[in-house]
Order: structure tokens, then C-alpha cells, then sequence
């Protein structure tokens, strides 16, 4: 069995572009036409993560490939890193959640952790159907004044830690 994924995506989960002050260990990054903040902990703290968790890390993110040019050297990620396309033309009104239609397609049935701040119904309907269906899938959803935390990753942690032994990858 494939090794289960985890899906970072970078505005409102690593940029917490709705903080109002930058906390200890954040900073603000001009990058293009964009102000970030990020934080160098996010970086490590995920790969320690994704180690102890045996989980395959892949950008979800509409900075797609740029992700990894702009975003992991300032996070302490690596930058070669796999990313899901999220194509122009897959606009469909009836989804709420505008990743949900890539992400399907990418992970078809292997068990993954979504981290994203942008998740609506459908997505969580999603990721419930595909539990339900023995495919281990968990959705994390920091806000984007605060981003990701130390609790969203022991979570996951956790989550990986509770899982049945016999679905476990």
C-alpha cells in the first residue's frame, strides 16, 4: 500500500495572512507582489511529522510549483516537493470547496490528512464518505488569523496514533 499523504496547503495554513501582529518566530516576506508571513519552526516541525507518521508530504496549494521555489526555503522544507495542479477550468459552481475537485483526482484512494483553511461542506462530506469507506482521511482546518499550530500537528499526530492497527499504512 501507497504511503498516506498529508496535504499542506500555504495561504491561511503556513501564511496566516489574517494575523494582526507577528508573534515570536513569524516574519513577514514580500514575495512578488504579496506580503507572507511565515514562521521557520513550520518547516521542521512538519517533516518531524511526516517521519514519525510515515506520511508522504505534498503541496496543495494554489502557489503550486512556486511552492516550492518560494515557500520551503523560508519554511526549512524541502524544495522538490510533489504538488497537485489546480487547473483554471476546473470551476464548478456546485463546489464549495474550488480544491476539492483536484484533490480528489490526486490522492484517488490513498489515505491522507488535508490541511487546509479553506474546507466547506463538501469537503468534509468527502473526507467522511472516504472513512467511512475504510480510507483513512482526516481534514485539518487552522484559521487564517492564527495558521498552523503546534496543536493542529499533535492532532494529526494523534489521529495517525488512534487508527485501528489493520488500516494503518
Amino acid at each position: 500500500m501507497d504511503r498516506p499523504l498529508l496535504l499542506l496547503d500555504v495561504d491561511g495554513v503556513l501564511n496566516p495572512w489574517l494575523m494582526s501582529e507577528l508573534p515570536d518566530g513569524y516574519q513577514l516576506h514580500r514575495i512578488g507582489m504579496f506580503d507572507v508571513i511565515l514562521a521557520s519552526w513550520h518547516g521542521p516541525a512538519i517533516l518531524e511529522l511526516c517521519e514519525e507518521a510515515n506520511l508522504d508530504l505534498v503541496w496543495a496549494t494554489t502557489w503550486e510549483e512556486d511552492a516550492n521555489r518560494e515557500i520551503a526555503p523560508r519554511v526549512g522544507l524541502p524544495d522538490d516537493l510533489r504538488w497537485i495542479p489546480f487547473p483554471m477550468d476546473d470551476d464548478d459552481p456546485l463546489v464549495e470547496s474550488r480544491k476539492l475537485p483536484a484533490v480528489r483526482r490526486w490522492v484517488q484512494d490513498r489515505p491522507c490528512v488535508w490541511i487546509d483553511d479553506d474546507l466547506w461542506g463538501d469537503a468534509w462530506a468527502w473526507a467522511a464518505q472516504r472513512s467511512g469507506d475504510g480510507i483513512p482521511t482526516l481534514l485539518v482546518q487552522p484559521h487564517p488569523d492564527e495558521g498552523l499550530t503546534p496543536a493542529h500537528l499533535a492532532a494529526v499526530s494523534s489521529w495517525v496514533s488512534d487508527l485501528e492497527p489493520d488500516s494503518r499504512w
